[in-house]
């Protein structure tokens, strides 16, 4: 489906309403947050339950929309919210939803949120234009291997060998401030693969 709206070329005669685009960018956004608060904290049935009521407000929107962009996000909405849906049927089986050991719900929940995910971006991309925007994010995900290892092999090292490491971790008195030492870990290893990226330094496995 992608790879036909790649090459589809297709110019819409009439654009939607920048509402429908919000709307479908916030509950993009909106059911990955939400499920991600109700299976960490275990509220299964009030998590079920809202994602049946996101998912219904979403397919409400889609019904709407007429151009060629949101046929698009409508067909991949279908599968998000059908992978979604079966993982959090089959997530009390295995212990619950888990990475290490992954369980069956983790895959298939996972699948869900990341189509999601993808509908968001394209809001973003495709929609409004703003791949500037979010370019950092882009040069990451071209260039997973190196973002997935700059935080423990280039931007720890580094900040050990200056002493900066011990500076962050006095900020570490309460859960907002540990908070920001994550972001600010995540943002220096966004940067270094995003010089590696813009380099043309890939690795690939």
């Amino acid at each position: 489906m992608i790879y036909k709206l790649i090459n589809s070329n297709v110019n819409d005669k009439e654009p939607e309403k920048n509402v429908y685009a919000y709307l479908i960018l916030l509950l993009s956004i909106f059911i990955i947050i939400w499920n991600l608060f109700g299976l960490y904290n275990r509220y299964l049935i009030r998590n079920l339950t809202g994602t049946i009521l996101l998912l219904f407000l979403m397919f409400l929107i889609f019904s709407k929309t007429k151009s060629h962009l949101f046929i698009f996000y409508k067909s991949i909405f279908y599968w998000a919210a059908f992978w979604l849906l079966i993982g959090l049927s089959f997530e009390p089986f295995e212990g619950g939803i888990k990475k290490d050991p992954s369980t069956l719900s983790y895959y298939l929940v996972t699948s869900g949120l990341a189509i999601f995910c993808l509908i968001a971006f394209s809001v973003v991309i495709d929609f409004f234009k703003k791949k500037k925007a979010i370019n950092l994010l882009i040069e990451n995900g071209q260039n997973p291997m190196i973002a997935y290892l700059s935080g423990s092999h280039i931007v720890m090292p580094i900040l050990a060998l200056t002493g900066l490491s011990s500076l962050l971790n006095y900020i570490l008195i309460n859960p907002w401030l540990g908070f920001l030492k994550g972001l600010t870990l995540t943002l220096l290893a966004a940067l270094v693969t995003s010089l590696f990226t813009k380099n043309k330094i890939f690795w690939r496995s």
